[in-house]
């Protein structure tokens, strides 16, 4: 063993420079070779008798028993304490105390504690640099900046920038010097040609290129240091980095190949080591090279891959989730959430949340990625948790942040997170000052309207009446400008009197304002807002123009028609329906006539059939209104269907093509069933494909059947115990897409006939205090299922 330990760095950052080749049959040196083998992955041939051996002593001064120990969920937490003990041993050579905080590091970072581990290490390279090395200074300064190049990723993890730039410039600075000094030497692989000074060379160059890069993304373009790391050459330690991430990358693209080409060929395969390995692999690699950008690489494909495992329990979820929010990938990270909340495992997204509410108050992290984990999981976090959430979210916006103090997109996703933790926070009346606040102060888009969805989001009769009277005075000030916020507070506070009714968005208003009719002044003058909105967009679109945004005014003019029995209105529909426009303008519309044909008038029906065709063959030629399906247009063969223009024959053809195909067929198909049987004399067909498409692995997918099939039974005098059983099944399955979309259709086709079945596990939703969104839509839909019954 050397005296600096040099071996050991050599073991972590190029374990293939000293562990023993697989083509030689040379044994292991010693206890580095032993721990590149760990960072390799490679099992040898004691590992678990060493691993074993030190579980049950306790032992603390097997550096490569506690590495590999720190890698596995069950021995982590110790393994942490022991090589944190090691780190700290004077006894132990350098190399041994920094190999054993590199790992250590791992692990508390996988533990959510950044800061803490930063500290530790900044500790350990002070000690190392008062200590050096007389005899050997080269390899000693290797030792110091690797460490100090661990200070500055866990800085940066931690959101403590400014710490993390002096950090690197002290490594840099190091690295920087003409000559390092002498170099130690020590033993190494069969695999290699060259010799412990070049291996420390090549060590030299790559953490030169690597402290070069965080620097320049640390100054966030400030100066051009930029250009040196991007010109900086690759070292052969790169090379064999990019190697573990290509073999990752192939084996996706070979077992995609295998499994669409070769799944009944037959062919066996053995021996090969598993994907998730590879992946990991390629992250313990990456997490223990000092750079931050490979190591936030390595940790978004790991998250990805953790996702896509088959058969995903709450250790794979969580990983993916805590993976990806620790690569600050807040896109990949807000579809994993996504999918995790409509599909489970549930208690995955509460665990992850927890982890978060739970940092000390002393810490100022909170990052972008941290309050969108925060957002997805409000409905499972209970009124204290929430409170912290809360306070983590505001904490947010005088976090450090890398390239400057919070803009506008920080503020708001401050307050649409804010917006989902206030329902059960029981903190409406501080969140309605800090937006009236924040409203006095000025706010533009779209930070206004965030704070306008927080607002409606509120229980307002929370909030005492001297601040509900302060936000009718700050209404009442703003006679132009902040019309979202004005909006919202005229809502929010029920400010009939002073209520304006100038764009779609109020007639929309209206229209879903059940609990009172509009007085006729008020009706004659959103009808002529409707009538010019359509007449001008259908003219548009007909010249190719388009609008993205706010509310579908196709649907908006059906819902008022409907309501109100405007003739001029279902005229305007009716000419922009037979239009040669787009078909992302009609959808909407057709949509909602497909779900209430009865309320469409006989001279309605009689126009559009006249010209179905010119409905029916609309096609998706606007860029941003992709069609859900390659053939057909769903909504108009759905609505054709209902209102019986159209022949039954060709909808279940066409529902037969799409319920083989991608996930946004299949999803039009379950759409499309309950129309299809409207008209058809045995509906058993219908019950059984949408039974098949409720074991679909999409719970976008599962979810349409589950409503489909509550629509189904609703009208059915024949009640298909499949069916009901299944229902039942999917009300209660895990994740929140499939029992709310279930309680949805409940909520509009009652609780009668074989629905009844499903009011035993309704009422047990309702009972839950989580998830809140299932169990107010449950409690909802009794309220409409009892109201529906008296008025009977």
């Amino acid at each position: 063993m050397t005296n600096t330990g040099i071996e050991w760095l050599a073991a972590v950052v190029a374990p293939w420079t000293v562990s023993t080749h697989p083509n030689f049959s040379a044994p292991i040196a010693d206890e580095a070779s032993r721990l590149a083998l760990v960072v390799e992955r490679r099992p040898f041939e004691t590992d678990q008798t060493a691993i074993a051996s030190a579980v049950a002593a306790t032992e603390a001064s097997n550096i490569v028993a506690l590495s590999a120990m720190s890698l596995s969920l069950e021995t982590q937490e110790d393994a942490i304490v022991g090589l944190w003990s090691l780190a700290e041993d004077p006894a132990l050579s350098f190399g041994q105390r920094v190999a054993s905080a590199a790992f250590a590091a791992l692990g508390s970072l996988e533990a959510d504690q950044p800061e803490l581990t930063a500290d530790k290490l900044g500790e350990l390279a002070r000690n190392g640099k008062e200590a050096g090395s007389r005899d050997y200074p080269g390899s000693h300064a290797l030792l110091e900046a690797y460490l100090l190049l661990l200070v500055c990723a866990r800085r940066q993890d931690g959101q403590q920038f400014e710490l993390a730039r002096e950090a690197c410039a002290e490594c840099l600075e190091i690295l920087r010097r003409e000559n390092l000094g002498p170099l130690e030497t020590f033993p190494v692989s069969e695999g290699i040609s060259w010799d412990s000074s070049m291996v420390q060379s090549d060590i030299h160059a790559t953490l030169l290129r690597r402290a070069m890069g965080e620097w320049a993304h640390l100054q966030f373009m400030r100066d051009n240091s930029w250009t040196a790391a991007v010109r900086s050459r690759a070292t052969w330690i790169d090379y064999r980095v990019s190697g573990a991430f290509e073999d990752r990358d192939s084996r996706v693209l070979l077992e995609q190949w295998e499994d669409r080409f070769e799944s009944n060929s037959g062919k066996v395969v053995m021996g090969r080591t598993p994907l998730s390995e590879l992946g990991y692999g390629a992250y313990l690699i990456a997490e223990l090279s000092g750079s931050s950008s490979l190591m936030h690489r390595a940790r978004e494909s790991l998250g990805k891959l953790r996702l896509l495992a088959s058969e995903s329990g709450i250790f794979e979820a969580r990983e993916a989730i805590r993976l990806l929010r620790q690569a600050g990938s807040t896109g990949s990270l807000q579809t994993a959430l996504r999918f995790i909340q409509s599909e489970g495992p549930s208690d995955a997204l509460y665990r992850e949340a927890k982890v978060i509410t739970d940092r000390p108050s002393s810490s100022q992290r909170a990052t972008e990625a941290d309050l969108l984990v925060l957002d997805f999981a409000a409905d499972l976090l209970d009124r204290d948790e929430l409170m912290r959430a809360i306070d983590i979210a505001e904490r947010s916006i005088d976090a450090e942040r890398l390239n400057g103090p919070a803009g506008w997109s920080a503020h708001d996703r401050v307050w649409r997170t804010l917006k989902r933790l206030a329902p059960g926070s029981g903190a409406d009346a501080y969140l309605a000052q800090k937006a009236l606040d924040a409203a006095t102060e000025g706010v533009d888009e779209p930070v206004a309207s965030a704070i306008a969805l927080t607002l409606e989001s509120l229980d307002w009769a929370e909030v005492e009446e001297e601040l509900r009277a302060a936000w009718i005075e700050w209404y009442q000030s703003q006679s132009a400008g902040a019309a979202v916020l004005r909006e919202a507070v005229a809502e929010c506070l029920d400010l009939d009197n002073v209520r304006e009714l100038s764009t779609v968005i109020d007639v929309a208003r209206l229209v879903d304002d059940r609990e009172r009719d509009p007085a006729p002044d008020d009706l004659d003058q959103a009808q002529a807002i409707i009538v010019g909105a359509l007449r001008t967009e259908t003219a548009t679109a007909v010249q190719g123009g388009y609008s993205i945004g706010g509310v579908d005014l196709g649907d908006v003019a059906v819902a008022f028609a409907m309501r109100f029995d405007s003739i001029e209105v279902w005229r305007e529909v009716c000419e922009m329906l037979l239009a040669n426009v787009d078909a992302a303008f009609k959808a909407r519309a057709l949509e909602r006539i497909a779900n209430f044909p009865s309320q469409v008038p006989a001279t309605v029906r009689e126009v559009l059939s006249t010209r179905w065709e010119a409905i029916s063959g609309s096609s998706y030629r606007v860029l941003l209104a992709r069609s859900s399906v390659k053939e057909g247009f769903p909504s108009a063969l759905r609505a054709g269907e209902s209102l019986g223009i159209q022949d039954g024959s060709s909808l279940v053809d066409q529902l037969l093509r799409w319920s083989s195909g991608d996930e946004g067929s299949r999803i039009e198909t379950a759409r499309s069933v309950p129309a299809a049987m409207t008209n058809t004399s045995n509906p058993i067909w219908g019950h059984y494909l949408l039974l098949q498409l409720s074991y679909d692995r999409s719970p976008d997918v599962r979810a349409e059947a589950a409503r489909a099939m509550v629509r189904v039974l609703a009208a059915s005098t024949d009640a298909s115990a499949e069916l009901t059983k299944r229902l039942v099944e999917l009300l209660t399955s895990d994740g929140q897409r499939v029992p709310l979309r279930i309680i949805h259709a409940i909520q509009q086709f009652g609780l009668d006939g074989p629905l009844s079945a499903l009011r035993e596990p309704l009422q047990a939703i309702a009972n839950q205090e989580t998830p809140r969104v299932l169990s107010r839509a449950a409690r909802y839909a009794f309220t409409v299922s009892d109201e529906r019954t008296s008025d009977v």
